[in-house]
C-alpha cells in the first residue's frame, strides 16, 4: 500500500488555475470533492488528503510519475490475472503484500529451457552470421527457410521429449538465509576477481520485501537478489544453491526496474543493472541484455567512471561494461554503447594480463587481482576490429582504391595485434595444435588454460581472427582480391576448423549457462567451414571438414541424449538439439549433392 506524507497544504495555483484534485484523486484519476479536512476518497482510504503545490516544473514531473505508475500498474493487474494459476503451485517462500503492488516491469524472462525460447534465440543468433548463406544454398538449386527448419526441429523434438516441459518464470524473493551465503561465498571464494561486479562487504542480506517501496530504495533489493540469482545459475552445481530459483528471483528483480530509473545516479542501481545484464545476457535474450547494458551505460558516464577515477571499483565496473558492449557490437555489427574516444582506456592496475595455467587453475582467486571473463585485450581488438572494418566510417567497396589500400593496412594491422596477443600463450602448445589434431588426446592439465575463462579467450581469439577476415571477401575490390583474398579465405578456413575442433576437445565444457554467449562463434564457424565446402568443392580438406561437421553434431547429439545439461528437470536443453539438427542438415545437403567426391 502507498503511504503518503502526512503533512497539511492548502491548494495551491498555477498560472491562475487552483488545484482542485488531491494528490490521493490525481493519482487514481478520479473527481475530487474538495471537502476539508479530507476528501471522501483519502477519507475511505484512512490517509491524509494532501494537496501538493503544483510549482514550475514539479507540476510535470509529479504528473509524468503519477501517469506511469498508473500504466504499469494496470499492467501488473494484467499480469497479476494471467499469472494467478501458477500462484497455489508455485508460492511465493517470502509473501510480500506491500512488493506485491510494486508495479512490475513488463520483461517477462523466457524460460531458457523452453522449446520456443530456443527457437526465437536461435533465429536470433543466425541472422548475425554471414548473410551469403542462404544465397549459397539457393545457388545449389535449394532453398533453406530458417522458420520451417526450426518448426520442424521443434516438432521432432517434441516427438522425442514428450515430457519436456516449458515452465512459466513467476516472480519470487529468496529467503534473507541465502542471500546471506551468496555473499559469503562471493566473498570467500574471490569471484569479484572474475566479476568485479560488486563489492561483497558493501552489500547486505537484510532484505525485507514486505517493506513498503518508499522506505526502501530499489538498488538495496535488487542488487543482493541479482547476485544470489546469478550465483545460484552459474554454481548451482555447490550445495549452497541447490535449491534456489534464480530465474524467479531475476524476474522478481526485474520488477523493480522502474524504481531504479528514478534513481539513475546511484552507483548501487549501476551495480544492480550490470548484475541484471551479466545475468541475461547467457540467456539469448539479447535485447533485453542491450536494454539493461544502455541503461548502465548512461549512469557510467554520470559517474564519470569512463575516465581515470581513484576509485578503483568504479573502474573496475566500466571495464565489465566495456567488455559486454564490445563483444555484443561486434557480434551483431552494431555500433557500441561505449565510444572509444569518450574514454580513457589505461587498463586497472590490478588487472592480470599475463595467461598462465598454474595461476587460473591452481591458485585461488584474489579480489586484489582482475581477471575479468574473459581477456580485456581482446576486447580492445574487438573495438578495433568494429571501428576499423564495419563501422559507417570503414573503407567500403565503392570507394577509390587508395581508400581501399587503407583498409588493407588496416586488416595487416589488426592481424598484428592478434599475433602479438596470441604471441602471450605457451609455446609448448600454441593455438594451432587444435587445427593440427595434435591436441587430441592431450589431459587438460597440458593445454593452455582449460579453466572457463581460458576457454573463452581461445575461442574469442578465433572468433576475432574469423571477424577481420571475413570482412575482405565481400569487400575487396579487383585490386586487391588476388593477393588478399585467397589468404583471408585460408584464414577463416583455419579460424572455423580451429574453433569447432576445440570444442569438440573441449566438450565438456559446453553447458546451458554458457552456450549462448559462444553460439555465435559457433554458428559462424559451422557456415564458414560449409561455405568453404561447397565453393572450393576439390580443396583436399573437404572430407575433413565434412568429418569435423560431423563430429559438432555427434557432440551436440551425446550431450542431450545423456541427459546431463539439465537443471534438474528432464535434462534437455533444446538449443543444443537444435544446433545437432542445422549441423546434420549442411552435412546431408553436401553430400546428397556428391560435392565430397569430388575431391582431388
Amino acid at each position: 500500500m502507498i503511504r503518503f506524507m502526512d503533512e497539511t497544504s492548502a491548494a495551491g495555483s498555477h498560472r491562475g488555475r487552483a488545484r482542485t484534485a488531491c494528490d490521493l484523486c490525481r493519482y487514481r484519476r478520479i473527481r475530487c470533492d474538495g471537502e476539508k479536512p479530507a476528501c471522501e476518497t483519502c477519507r475511505l482510504a484512512g490517509v491524509s488528503c494532501v494537496f501538493t503545490p503544483r510549482v514550475g516544473q514539479r507540476k510535470d514531473v509529479r504528473r509524468e510519475l503519477a501517469e506511469a505508475k498508473a500504466t504499469v500498474q494496470q499492467l501488473q493487474e494484467a499480469l497479476r490475472a494471467e499469472r494467478a494459476r501458477h500462484q497455489s503451485q508455485t508460492p511465493s517462500l517470502t509473501p510480500s503484500p506491500s512488493f506485491a503492488t510494486w508495479p512490475a516491469a513488463q520483461t517477462d524472462i523466457l524460460d531458457s529451457y523452453g522449446i520456443d525460447a530456443a527457437k526465437e534465440a536461435f533465429r536470433k543468433h543466425l541472422s548475425y552470421c554471414d548473410p551469403s548463406f542462404t544465397s549459397i544454398v539457393h545457388r545449389m538449386g535449394h532453398t533453406f527457410n530458417i522458420d520451417d527448419f526450426l518448426d520442424q526441429a521443434c516438432y521432432s523434438f517434441k516427438s522425442r521429449y514428450p515430457v519436456h516441459q516449458s515452465r512459466a518464470v513467476i516472480p519470487k524473493w529468496p529467503p534473507q538465509e541465502l542471500v546471506q551465503c551468496a555473499i559469503d561465498y562471493f566473498s570467500r571464494t574471490g569471484l569479484y576477481s572474475v566479476f568485479p561486479v560488486v563489492q561483497a562487504e558493501t552489500l547486505s542480506s537484510d532484505i525485507d520485501p514486505n517493506t513498503p517501496w518508499d522506505k526502501v530504495k530499489a538498488a538495496d533489493l535488487a542488487c543482493p537478489v541479482t547476485l544470489t540469482a546469478l550465483l545460484g545459475r552459474i554454481h548451482r552445481h555447490e550445495p549452497e544453491f541447490a535449491d534456489a530459483e534464480p530465474d524467479a528471483y531475476v524476474q522478481a528483480a526485474l520488477g523493480l526496474l522502474p524504481q531504479l530509473m528514478m534513481d539513475s545516479e546511484n552507483l548501487r542501481t549501476l551495480e544492480s543493472l550490470v548484475l541484471l545484464a551479466l545475468y541475461i545476457f547467457p540467456t539469448g535474450q539479447p535485447q533485453l541484455a542491450e536494454l539493461l547494458l544502455s541503461m548502465s551505460v548512461r549512469i557510467l558516464y554520470t559517474l564519470r567512471a569512463n575516465h581515470d577515477t581513484t576509485n578503483q571499483h568504479v573502474r573496475a565496473l566500466f571495464w565489465l561494461i566495456y567488455f559486454i558492449d564490445k563483444d555484443l557490437s561486434l557480434r551483431q555489427f552494431q555500433p557500441p554503447l561505449v565510444h572509444d574516444s569518450d574514454c580513457t582506456l589505461s587498463l586497472p592496475d590490478t588487472y592480470i594480463s599475463e595467461s598462465s595455467t598454474h595461476r587460473l587453475l591452481s591458485k585461488p582467486l584474489s579480489p586484489s587481482e582482475l581477471l575479468f571473463p574473459s581477456d580485456l585485450r581482446l576486447s580492445l581488438i574487438k573495438s578495433k576490429i568494429y571501428n576499423l572494418l564495419y563501422s559507417n566510417n570503414a573503407p567500403t567497396q565503392a570507394q577509390s582504391s587508395e581508400t581501399q589500400a587503407r583498409r588493407l593496412q588496416h586488416i595487416r594491422e589488426l592481424d598484428q595485434e592478434l599475433n602479438d596477443f596470441k604471441a602471450a600463450f605457451p609455446v609448448s602448445l600454441p593455438l594451432v595444435s587444435f587445427l593440427s589434431g595434435m591436441a587430441r588426446d592431450v589431459p587438460d592439465i597440458l593445454l593452455h588454460d582449460m579453466s572457463l575463462r581460458g576457454y573463452n579467450i581461445h575461442l574469442e581469439y578465433w572468433f576475432c581472427l574469423g571477424r577481420i577476415h571475413a570482412s575482405t571477401s565481400s569487400t575487396a575490390n579487383a585490386v586487391i582480391q588476388s593477393s588478399l583474398l585467397s589468404s583471408s579465405m585460408n584464414l577463416c578456413h583455419q579460424a572455423a576448423r580451429s574453433t569447432l575442433l576445440f570444442m569438440v576437445r573441449t566438450r565438456h565444457f559446453i553447458m546451458p549457462g554458457n552456450f549462448w554467449i559462444h553460439a555465435q562463434s559457433l554458428l559462424t564457424s559451422i557456415i564458414t567451414l560449409f561455405q568453404y565446402i561447397v565453393t572450393a568443392p576439390s580443396a583436399r580438406t573437404v572430407e575433413q571438414d565434412l568429418s569435423i561437421l560431423e563430429s559438432i553434431a555427434e557432440t551436440f547429439e551425446e550431450i542431450v541424449e545423456s541427459g546431463k545439461c539439465g537443471d534438474g528437470r528432464d535434462g534437455r536443453f533444446p538449443p543444443f538439439y537444435i544446433t545437432e539438427k542445422f549441423v546434420r542438415w549442411l552435412v546431408g545437403f553436401v553430400r546428397s549433392r556428391g560435392m565430397h567426391q569430388q575431391v582431388v
